[in-house]
């Protein structure tokens, strides 16, 4: 059985002490929020003060994440849930259908690639895009019924139902700085929306373990269900990845041109119909050769990139919190150009942060 790892906050006096940390990091972001509200109001007021508010388009966005509890970790933002990957996106301008609820009037996929062509279509700059290959695609806003939002702005239909997520790296509890961080999580993962389902959720770690979520019947993504999810589910999610995670331009988009060239598939519901199941039967799901730190192509498997294993020059092994080993490759192309770091850093207490075995330090 595939299983996560998911590692607990602490316990006993730890447990207490980050519960008031935590507390303390609710309040601080509940009281960043409350600033961002009233610098955005005092906005409105100088654009409208000045008679260009109904010919200005606001957005309002912000990073990713973050989670504080969820899953039994600390906080941060650096995992592959929904608390971790969801961004808040509100505009208003001229065009845009006004909401008359708290409930977004728009449920259509959007990414932060997509906001550089969405603001140069609304200034009319769309058609000077043209073969520029952005990973991006104007988001499908819902138009009012005023006729001023721009004629050639794509309509709703126009947009993505999967996306790629991705992280390289370490991570440390942000409640619970004193403790050491965890080596191994790299990891992608792909999401799947549609209005009817609400979508599917792949992940896969470098350290081998995969997860598959039904984000309608488990929001929360508790039940992991890579071992019962149907073949079909499990074939077309793996697939996805193997695309989007050497996708650029439109591909990014639309995989599905990728998958299927003739053009018979165009979506998800499409795609998981059983006479295409020999075609994702053959199609070998993405790997990571070893868990690293950074970002390396040669270490990313993907049958729909080229890629030569030799390029991977040598592989060390990284001692994690647990004292597991997992291969990690430590030095990349790049870092044959390094040099030695001085020894009075090599001397210096490192050893607590890192917790490494047997490997060379290099400034890349």
């Amino acid at each position: 059985m595939q299983v996560a790892m998911r590692r607990p906050w602490g316990a006993g006096t730890g447990l207490r002490a980050a519960l008031g940390a935590a507390a303390a990091e609710l309040l601080g972001g509940a009281g960043g929020r409350e600033g961002g509200g009233r610098g955005g109001a005092s906005g409105v007021e100088t654009l409208n003060a000045s008679g260009v508010l109904d010919n200005t388009y606001i957005i309002y966005s912000s990073d990713n994440g973050y989670h504080v509890g969820t899953h039994r970790f600390g906080a941060g933002k650096v995992l592959p849930y929904e608390e971790d990957l969801r961004v808040p996106f509100l505009i208003r301008g001229p065009g845009i259908k006004a909401s008359k609820s708290t409930k977004p009037t728009n449920t259509k996929v959007g990414l932060h690639v997509d906001f550089a062509p969405t603001i140069l279509t609304l200034a009319g700059a769309g058609g000077q895009l043209g073969d520029k290959a952005l990973d991006g695609t104007p988001l499908g806003l819902a138009a009012s019924d005023d006729g001023t939002l721009r004629a050639d702005y794509p309509r709703p239909q126009h947009h993505r139902n999967q996306f790629q997520a991705e992280f390289w790296g370490s991570w440390i509890d942000e409640l619970l700085h004193h403790l050491p961080g965890y080596v191994n999580n790299t990891w992608k993962a792909v999401r799947v929306y549609d209005e009817e389902r609400n979508g599917w959720k792949y992940i896969y770690s470098c350290t081998g373990s995969k997860e598959i979520y039904d984000l309608k019947k488990d929001p929360g993504e508790l039940n992991n269900m890579y071992d019962t999810a149907p073949m079909n589910v499990r074939t077309r999610l793996e697939a996805l990845l193997a695309v989007l995670a050497v996708c650029r331009g439109d591909t990014c988009t639309n995989p599905w041109k990728v998958l299927h060239p003739g053009g018979e598939v165009q979506s998800w519901s499409d795609a998981i119909k059983s006479k295409y199941d020999d075609v994702y039967a053959r199609i070998k799901p993405f790997k990571f050769v070893a868990c690293l730190g950074y970002q390396d192509l040669s270490n990313e498997m993907s049958e729909y990139r080229v890629v030569n294993p030799a390029s991977i020059s040598q592989v060390r092994h990284l001692a994690s919190v647990d004292a597991v080993h997992i291969p990690v490759t430590l030095e990349a192309p790049v870092e044959r150009f390094a040099v030695p770091v001085p020894k009075d850093v090599l001397d210096s207490d490192v050893a607590r942060w890192y917790e490494v075995a047997e490997v060379k330090y290099h400034f890349a």
